[in-house]
């Protein structure tokens, strides 16, 4: 059964994964070989980072689901590699190739196809409207 609360059903099932990976970690014998003093100070702030901002984009995630059709929230998963591509020009460096920019145009190009096929059905979802379901 689920939580009424999302993130509650979220935690729960992560929650879950974990003590299974764990109970794994000693059936397969790699939790003898862990040691914390192991952990650079880098990986453990790389872990809280992932932590936090993971939380932080479920929970953003989740409230735009009680907002926006679902169809427009999904175009996430078109703009998170864009994103990541970006940033890791600018800031890593990163050579942006041909092949890159034809991919990035294409992706946009997708998302402006997905909010034009769902037409003028865009808006808030507070009075119910504006789902496809709905319709």
């Amino acid at each position: 059964p689920l939580h009424p609360i999302p993130i509650m059903s979220a935690a729960m099932s992560l929650l879950c994964g974990g003590v299974l990976l764990i109970a794994t970690s000693f059936v397969t014998g790699s939790a003898q070989t862990f040691h914390i003093a192991n952990v650079s100070a880098v990986s453990a702030l790389s872990l809280a980072y992932l932590v936090v901002f993971g939380a932080l984009t479920f929970a953003g995630y989740t409230w735009l689901l009680t907002k926006w059709p679902p169809v427009l929230v999904a175009t996430h998963a078109y703009t998170n590699p864009l994103i990541a591509v970006l940033l890791g020009a600018v800031i890593a460096g990163e050579r942006v190739t041909m092949r890159i920019v034809i991919a990035a145009f294409a992706i946009i190009a997708a998302i402006l196809l997905v909010k034009h096929d769902t037409g003028k059905d865009i808006v808030s979802r507070e009075d119910g409207e504006g789902s496809p379901a709905s319709a």
